[in-house]
């Protein structure tokens, strides 16, 4: 009961997850491109639009929506999103942007 939940919870309060989904902390901008960029192939887009400044939103759904130039269904969107996690686990592994930590 109790004992077990408060040493569940003293175990999750040592452990720290980061997630950096944006590059702030540390350096995954060439890895989340890479793996946008194959994932859209997976998906059957021969050309993705590699000019980053073109797009008004830097999400997986948008990038997919621009790409296919149309509304996706949400199992397109569900599909997307499993390759670029495919994707991610292939791509190098990344270091800190100096300065950030």
């Amino acid at each position: 009961g109790r004992l077990l939940t408060d040493l569940f919870l003293y175990k999750l309060m040592k452990t720290l997850y980061v997630f950096d989904i944006d590059g702030t902390v540390t350096n995954t901008s060439n890895q989340y491109y890479n793996a946008f960029v194959n994932a859209i192939k997976l998906f059957g887009v021969p050309n993705i639009e590699s000019d980053l400044t073109k797009y008004t939103h830097f999400t997986d759904s948008h990038i997919l929506e621009y790409n296919l130039k149309r509304k996706y269904t949400q199992q397109e969107l569900i599909n997307f999103e499993n390759f670029v996690l495919q994707e991610l686990k292939l791509q190098p592994s990344f270091g800190e942007l100096k300065g950030a930590v």
